[in-house]
């Protein structure tokens, strides 16, 4: 269309110019002197013949940028053919290398499935928008290990074989491997889904995530947690069979680990809640530590049971912590703790020494000590300021406040 009106311009110009040498023609016509005609009718024709010189040229350089346009559009256009081609070869490179992975990673062999995991990390190395994929594959395959309908309690205590041992540690090492911050190739953002997977010396140490779930998963031996950060996790109804180690652990939203067991030693020191976390009806079956937590949400231990020692030494706690309902059978300290709302121990059961320390607003409503004649008095000295302990009763002493009709604040 812009060539169309251009070419017509040209020549609506070339006929302004012919049309303007006939008048300067007819003009010389009427001069009276033969010399001062002669003069005229040159210029004229000069005149003309500039105008189409020049209109000529300018058609020269037209149709030679047009060229010009034209050539660079072939080349474009070439440009795009070869891109997508190329694309397309990718494309049907990646399927290929997927497919030959994914077909070691269902065979029999050991050392086939093995390979299968080391071809995938290294497609998804190369090929950033598969690496989601990929993840996702890797935990499907670590989600197979678990029969249907198998009792939680008895995962985890039976044999297993060295290969399926060694193929399962293989894909969580791989995992690991790209998860980490330190990784020569971090695969960010990564979804991790394991639950109900069975894991073994599981070991997420310094990864870096976007959301891990392990619902209902099954960990046997140790699990490291140390550094870990993730924007979302989600532990409930997770048996962990030995210690598990969450010290300097950074969660972004808020955690939930409901319902979940822990029968080793398990550490939360320095760990960072940011929105708090939700520890309703779980089972600790060894010493577990918060010192130096933090939580910028509230903390719910609700009906948990521990067995051991508890600590939250130096524990800053935003909001609120509420433990109604809870066993204590063991020492439970909240020594140097900061609390910015409340600690709620209604209607709690410690069966062993307490010391709530004297920052930490407390109320202990219904709750319970029991009674030991020989330590009666060293308990009564880390009673929390405002409450008292009531004489025995059943093998128990109850907390009830200093000033009835108060509240601890």
């Amino acid at each position: 269309m812009r060539f169309r009106t251009l070419i017509i311009a040209i020549l609506a110009s070339m006929a302004a110019a012919a049309a303007s040498g006939l008048v300067m023609l007819e003009i010389a016509q009427d001069v009276d002197t033969e010399v001062e005609r002669a003069k005229l009718q040159i210029e004229a024709i000069k005149t003309a013949l500039t105008v189409g010189v020049g209109t000529g040229g300018a058609i020269a350089l037209f149709l030679s940028g047009r060229k010009q346009w034209l050539s660079e559009k072939e080349h474009e256009v070439n440009l795009e053919d070869v891109s997508e081609a190329r694309h397309d070869a990718v494309e049907r490179r990646v399927t290929e290398l997927y497919a030959k992975a994914s077909e070691l990673l269902g065979q029999d062999a050991a050392v086939s499935k093995m390979a299968g995991m080391y071809a995938l990390v290294r497609l998804g190395d190369a090929y950033l928008p598969h690496r989601q994929t990929i993840v996702d594959l890797l935990c499907g395959y670590l989600r197979l290990g678990r029969s249907a309908g198998e009792p939680i309690g008895e995962i985890g205590l039976r044999d297993v074989s060295p290969d399926v041992l060694e193929t399962r540690m293989t894909a969580q090492r791989l995992l690991a491997s790209r998860l980490r911050a330190s990784a020569e190739v971090h695969w960010s953002r990564m979804r991790i889904d394991l639950s109900g997977a069975i894991l073994h010396d599981l070991d997420l140490s310094g990864c870096r995530l976007e959301r891990l779930d392990c619902r209902s998963g099954v960990f046997v031996g140790p699990v490291d947690f140390t550094g870990l950060r993730a924007t979302e996790a989600d532990f409930r109804g997770a048996a962990f069979r030995d210690d598990a180690n969450f010290a300097a652990a950074d969660f972004g939203e808020y955690v939930r680990f409901d319902e979940s067991s822990f029968a080793g030693e398990t550490r939360f020191d320095l760990v960072e809640l940011q929105k708090g976390a939700s520890f309703a009806q779980v089972s600790f079956g060894a010493a577990v530590g918060f010192s130096g937590a933090k939580a910028g949400g509230g903390l719910d231990f609700y009906r948990s049971n521990f067995k051991d020692q508890v600590v939250f030494r130096r524990a800053k706690l935003a909001t609120y912590a509420t433990f109604d309902g809870s066993i204590f059978e063991e020492y439970v300290t909240f020594l140097d703790a900061t609390c910015g709302y409340v600690v709620r121990m209604i209607g709690v059961t410690f069966n062993d020494f307490v010391d709530l320390g004297d920052d930490v607003p407390i109320e202990l409503f219904g709750s319970r000590q029991k009674f030991n004649e020989a330590e009666d008095a060293t308990r009564s000295n880390c009673t929390p300021r405002g409450w008292r302990l009531e004489p025995p009763s059943e093998g128990y002493r109850t907390f009830a406040l200093d000033k009835p009709g108060e509240r601890n604040r």
